[in-house]
């Protein structure tokens, strides 16, 4: 559309008309490039940016941050690119930039639907739809109907998704612009695809290949081939699809819409397990990973941390699905903070937004409602202040008990905190117990006392609280006698005073409910909006930090497991070197200072490589797991030690232990061994399994080393071998 040449205060037009027209060229061939090599489009904006405030020209400053927050989203820096275009709205604000300002609120929009944040994506596009049509902006009317559509897509809502994509492509058709509709093309074959209409969602794939290669527009190839590959995908032709996917992947450029070559590295790992092809699917999820970090872009980083963990704990690899697990768990940590930020900033910067909107949209200011608009101004301003107020007040609770991982703590600060904010006389938290299918509530207080924990099952029909959790959304009822058929078949009170004003909040963590959080007053009419904006962000800070706490006890029982294995030798179940050698020194210093006797028992299975060499690799192992077995079912306290030394020995540290009790525990060994007549023909002394032992004992000194002791059972050991074997000897100082 035409627009009419932008007036800017402060600039010489014969001075700096150069450099305005330099800036305007400069953010064209950002726009141009932005989804064929966003990085080269940033360097575009950027250098538009620096320029405009040098001249003070608002316009050019304002395109250049759109396509500065356009670049970063589409490089995937999604909180850099939410922070440039609020910076954006807040300067176009106070221009008359309608144009610009639909820009915005869409760009807005579509960084918001990659944050999963629904509702502030709705709200934004809902915005920018309203002024498009408003002024006449034809064309992006008909891409944010394409967005409206990607929104309900990701919500599964099919049916309303192809209601507003065929909209979106209808009036790209009717118009000079056809050749954009390839991006509503491809989103109708998508969604065509996920319904299993696989023919309808190839139509629409060859149509929009058509298009981009007449245009040789190569990243659009590489969405349509994309399609090709989810369509084979689906039908589980594999082979197919991972060939789509690959060809797709080669294609495009590597500084090309970045979320696409992220979401290829995820289909090809899908695609490639379900062939069995392991490592290949594991080097596509790092090489995802690996373009997430080098984005920075937490969200994302996290997610690949998480498809990680679970892809080692299928395969078995304990070690390394900890170690993801923990990597997702602090990088969750460092998002917290940012996310919390964001909730509060939206949340203000909403409802200045909405003054906006009201005060300058040229076809709402009518001379006669300007009055009425001055008043709704003032009210908002006033309601504005003291919501800020409240923000303030929520973010510090949040930063509490976000802070901590102890429940307990978490629920007891909630509630201090409540009662500030609005009018509490029940407070309960509820948390899912998935063992059960239960909701369980181990806080709740009524008339500031705490009653004992109690559940409720999630087949209940009379329940508030199992509505608000089935459904993630949230109770809002000021007179319960009147309103609860809208929730529950029957109101009920199951314990203490009727309460007839209630508020339940989900909890929500990724899409999934945790549990459930209620404020209630005895009075009616009690809450009004503000009272739910407030209870959703406290719902949302408890959210986190529950969820957080429960990682934290799993991460904390996962690195348990991982040291208990770390420490014990796989085939015997005793204690590995490992274990034994940190043991010595552990026992060393204690023997030291108590001023014990220290006793080690070396023992060795006699001719276990004749055994080895005529039974097998497989029988011999099982000779060292029931030699194990005895040994240890020979210890007589919790305190003794027993150990795998490496191959066919064993070692057993006894604490304050004197020479006699030693060698009585290493004769009881060697009968015990020889009494279980494990057949061995193939030795030269006995035809069954015996062992030899090598015993010492010290009274640790500080000037001697650790190792003498091990050094003199050594020696023991092998006297006992020249005795004939089958016995035990204690090392004597020649």
């Amino acid at each position: 559309m035409d627009e009419k040449p932008t007036s800017f205060s402060g600039i010489d037009d014969e001075k700096n008309g150069e450099i305005v027209v330099k800036i305007e060229g400069l953010n064209r061939l950002s726009q141009e490039k932005e989804r064929i090599n966003p990085e080269e489009s940033l360097a575009w904006a950027l250098e538009a940016k620096q320029l405009a405030v040098q001249i003070g020209y608002t316009k050019g400053l304002i395109r250049s941050l759109v396509q500065i927050g356009r670049s970063q989203w589409l490089r995937g820096n999604l909180n850099q690119a939410l922070h440039t275009l609020l910076q954006a709205l807040e300067l176009v604000k106070k221009t008359d930039e309608h144009v610009l300002e639909v820009d915005i609120l869409n760009a807005l929009g579509n960084v918001n639907i990659y944050m999963h944040n629904y509702a502030h994506t709705l709200d934004y596009y809902g915005q920018a739809l309203k002024l498009a049509d408003a002024i006449g902006y034809d064309q992006m009317a008909a891409g944010i109907l394409n967005n409206f559509g990607e929104v309900y897509k990701n919500l599964k809502d099919y049916s309303t998704a192809l209601m507003y994509y065929h909209e979106s492509l209808s009036r790209y058709e009717q118009s000079d612009w056809e050749s954009e509709n390839t991006i509503a093309m491809v989103n109708i074959g998508v969604v065509y695809c996920e319904m299993g209409e696989f023919e309808k969602a190839m139509e629409y794939a060859d149509k929009s290949m058509v298009v981009h290669k007449n245009a040789r527009y190569i990243v659009g190839e590489g969405y349509s081939r994309h399609l090709y590959g989810r369509i084979a995908h689906r039908q589980n032709l594999l082979q197919e699809a991972i060939r789509e996917y690959s060809e797709c992947l080669e294609m495009l450029p590597e500084t090309a819409d970045v979320n696409l070559r992220i979401d290829l590295c995820i289909d090809l790992y899908e695609a490639l397990m379900g062939l069995g092809k392991i490592e290949r699917a594991l080097d596509h999820l790092m090489a995802g990973l690996e373009i997430a970090e080098e984005l920075e872009t937490d969200a994302v980083v996290a997610k690949f941390y998480s498809m990680i963990a679970t892809h080692y704990g299928k395969s078995g690899n304990v070690e390394k699905e900890t170690l993801y697990y923990k990597k997702y768990h602090d990088i969750y940590n460092q998002m917290t903070e940012i996310e919390q930020q964001n909730q509060l900033r939206s949340i203000a910067f909403q409802m200045e937004a909405d003054e906006y909107l009201e005060k300058h949209r040229a076809y709402e200011v009518l001379t006669e409602q300007l009055k009425a608009q001055t008043i709704m101004l003032e009210e908002k301003t006033h309601a504005l202040a003291q919501s800020k107020e409240r923000m303030q007040v929520i973010s510090e609770i949040g930063q509490q008990i976000t802070a901590t991982l102890n429940l307990s703590s978490v629920f007891q600060q909630i509630y201090e905190h409540t009662n500030s904010l609005m009018r509490a006389d029940v407070l309960g938290i509820g948390v899912h117990r998935s063992i059960d299918d239960v909701l369980e509530y181990p806080y709740f207080i009524e008339y500031g006392k705490k009653s004992a924990s109690f559940s409720i099952s999630l087949t209940s029909e009379t329940s508030w609280a199992v509505w608000c959790f089935k459904n993630k959304k949230e109770v809002f009822v000021n007179d319960v006698e009147k309103e609860f058929h809208a929730y529950i078949k029957q109101n009920q009170n199951s314990s203490g005073e009727l309460m007839h004003s209630l508020l339940f909040c989900p909890l929500i963590v990724n899409d999934i409910p945790i549990g459930v959080i209620t404020v209630q007053s005895r009075e009616k009419h009690t809450y009004e909006s503000h009272h739910l904006d407030t209870l959703r962000i406290l719902a949302s800070y408890a959210a986190i930090a529950i969820n957080n706490a429960r990682q934290s006890e799993e991460l904390e029982k996962l690195n348990d497991q991982l040291k208990t294995l770390s420490e014990v030798d796989g085939l015997t179940s005793v204690a590995n070197r490992r274990k034994f050698d940190a043991f010595v020194v552990e026992e060393w210093d204690r023997s030291l200072r108590d001023s014990n006797a220290l006793s080690l028992l070396l023992i060795d299975i006699d001719y276990f490589k004749e055994y080895n060499d005529h039974y097998g690799h497989q029988k011999g192992d099982q000779v060292l797991q029931e030699v194990a077995s005895v040994l240890r079912k020979n210890l007589k306290r919790s305190t003794d030690f027993i150990g795998r030394y490496g191959g066919d020995e064993f070692v057993v540290m006894l604490r304050n232990t004197d020479r006699a009790g030693a060698l009585m525990l290493a004769n009881q060994m060697v009968k015990a061994v020889a009494e279980r007549q494990m057949e061995h023909h193939y030795g030269k002394r006995v035809p069954y399994v015996t062992v030899t032992i090598g015993v010492s004992t010290i009274f640790p000194a500080p000037a001697m080393a650790t190792d003498i002791l091990l050094q003199q059972a050594d020696k023991a050991l092998y006297m006992a071998k020249d005795k004939g074997r089958n016995g035990a000897v204690h090392f004597k100082n020649e």
